[in-house]
């Protein structure tokens, strides 16, 4: 004990010597040798890679060598990881100070870092890795040419996904409860809830089953017709090896997202993440990319994931413009040009083009497809009660793709995931009861896993259209958000699902943006199904 603070006392001694101006001058030195360190990695950078063309591993190993040099880092050899480590700090370098073309580049070199460790799949490959999993489908129709007769194939059976089944559907705006708060959507009467609204056939709901594909439309007054609900099944197409390794790698990236990332609706059944822009916390509107990661990670693993999440949505709004009428995603399209809105991105991630997805250690590159809309959510066995979400795009625009759904035996699950009422509610709920009646009111936890039903929870509900979606993997709908919504008790479902939607906070947002408000990050998340304590 004597020992260490004899030391103690020597340091202090030590360190009092210098003038507090001197230790001010030390600190001002260190600061003055990592500007000037940064400054000759950007004019090198500039210079190296104007002049000259990067294409394999031996020269990156030499650049690399260059810029330990000039960060007055230890000499080393470098092995890939920390290639891509100084790549990657050369990366933040270029963005940070305003160099879109040197990022660029930068990118390139680093993907060639990437190909060796995980060899890139060849132009062959990704073609048939696109065509097996209906991704490149170019013979999409507009509506009215489905309403024509004229489906992607008339050789298809009625109500698959190249030939689906088309109805005319009219909204009952006065159909469902009273108010949407605290209403908790249902398939079937397993427990005494007052909160919760069954959704059957005897209520006069439309079940589409698993099997089926179906388009809803409707005429206004002016006899338009117009998409309500698009329900496409099977769009990754039948059982393949392709099929099975994209749905496992989908799984592999949600799981991920939902543990790493904040959960932006805490107060709701499972985990839903958020990835791309948003309009930061509702007291603070700000536009920007989304601050989401809890966990501290270091920036490559971040980017990394961040592909992945990015690719996840991507792909989703692939599968949109190559099946979905055109008239839906035409719209999207022509929403976000003439605003000006941005494809998504994320903070370590810069905006631009193209995709990658890593499947059996293999990298498929789509450098050139344009990204999807800003705004993606990534979830794990989430159940919303009925709410309407504001969008800036008008009409049928939120799409949603399921990429995994299992459900569990009764005996194996205790109570279905859902939120619990507040005392406040269920206070509430129990005097309203009693008025006309001297028997209490049951305890709404208390439920008859019995009663669930048999193929589970956890399926899509459009209130007014009176439509229920029964959930499948490679299911992808196409909905009108602010229209009332929501997802029935997951009663032992558990589902992955990838979506995108267009909050009107986020377009507030990014107008203010353009106007000259700041835009930075933030944690909020989009508009709708906010999270009410008692829901």
């Amino acid at each position: 004990m004597g020992r260490q603070s004899k030391l103690e006392r020597e340091k202090r001694k030590k360190k009092e010597a210098v003038p507090r101006s001197g230790r001010l001058y030390l600190i001002n030195g260190t600061l003055n040798r990592l500007n000037h360190s940064i400054s000759a990695v950007l004019a090198y950078l500039d210079k190296r890679l104007a002049v000259s063309t990067i294409i394999d591993l031996e020269d990156i190993n030499a650049f690399v060598k260059d810029i330990i040099k000039l960060r007055h880092l230890p000499e080393m050899q470098p092995d890939p990881s920390q290639l891509r480590q100084q790549l990657r700090y050369c990366m933040t370098l270029a963005q940070n100070h305003g160099k879109p073309l040197l990022f660029s580049r930068l990118s390139r070199i680093s993907g060639i870092v990437s190909n060796h460790i995980r060899p890139a799949a060849s132009h062959q490959d990704k073609r048939t890795l696109v065509h097996r999993l209906n991704l490149a489908c170019s013979h999409h129709r507009s509506l009215a040419e489905l309403l024509d007769g004229y489906p992607i194939d008339s050789d298809a059976p009625l109500g698959t996904l190249f030939n689906p089944r088309i109805i005319e559907r009219t909204r009952d705006f006065h159909f469902g409860p009273r108010t949407m708060k605290n209403t908790i959507l249902t398939d079937t009467r397993s427990r005494s809830d007052p909160r919760d609204f069954v959704c059957d056939e005897e209520a006069g709901f439309y079940r589409v089953p698993v099997t089926e594909s179906v388009i809803f439309f409707a005429k206004d007054k002016d006899g338009k017709v117009g998409a309500e609900l698009i329900v496409l099944r099977d769009v990754f197409g039948d059982s393949s090896p392709e099929r099975d390794k994209l749905l496992e790698w989908y799984q592999h990236t949600i799981e991920h997202a939902c543990a790493e990332r904040r959960d932006v609706r805490p107060n709701h059944p499972g985990h839903m993440a958020q990835v791309g822009y948003n309009a930061g916390p509702f007291h603070a509107r700000v536009f920007g990319t989304a601050k989401s990661y809890t966990k501290n990670l270091d920036e490559e693993t971040r980017t990394e994931h961040d592909l992945d999440a990015i690719a996840a949505i991507t792909i989703l709004w692939a599968l949109a413009k190559a099946l979905a009428p055109a008239d839906i995603t035409e719209a999207i399209e022509k929403t976000l040009a003439d605003s000006g809105m941005p494809r998504i991105a994320t903070r370590d991630v810069p905006p631009g083009t193209g995709y990658r997805i890593i499947l059996d250690g293999q990298t498929y590159l789509f450098p050139f497809f344009d990204r999807s809309p800003p705004e993606g959510y990534l979830t794990i066995d989430y159940s919303a009660s009925l709410h309407t979400d504001p969008a800036y795009v008008p009409g049928a625009c939120a799409i949603s793709l399921n990429v995994g759904r299992k459900v569990d035996a009764p005996e194996h699950t205790s109570s279905p995931a859902v939120s619990a009422p507040s005392m406040r509610s269920r206070l509430r709920s129990g005097a309203e009861k009693g008025k006309g009646s001297s028997s209490p009111s049951l305890d709404p936890s208390v439920d008859n896993p019995a009663l669930w039903p048999a193929a589970g929870g956890g399926n899509f509900v459009d209130m007014s259209l009176r439509v229920v979606v029964e959930q499948a993997t490679g299911t992808l709908f196409i909905f009108d958000p602010t229209h009332k919504h929501g997802t029935t008790r997951l009663c032992g479902a558990h589902n992955y699902t990838a979506s995108f939607t267009f909050s009107q906070r986020i377009m507030e947002a990014f107008e203010k943006a353009k106007l000259g408000a700041q835009i930075e990050a933030g944690k909020g998340a989009g508009d709708g199904n906010f999270d009410f304590a008692n829901v």
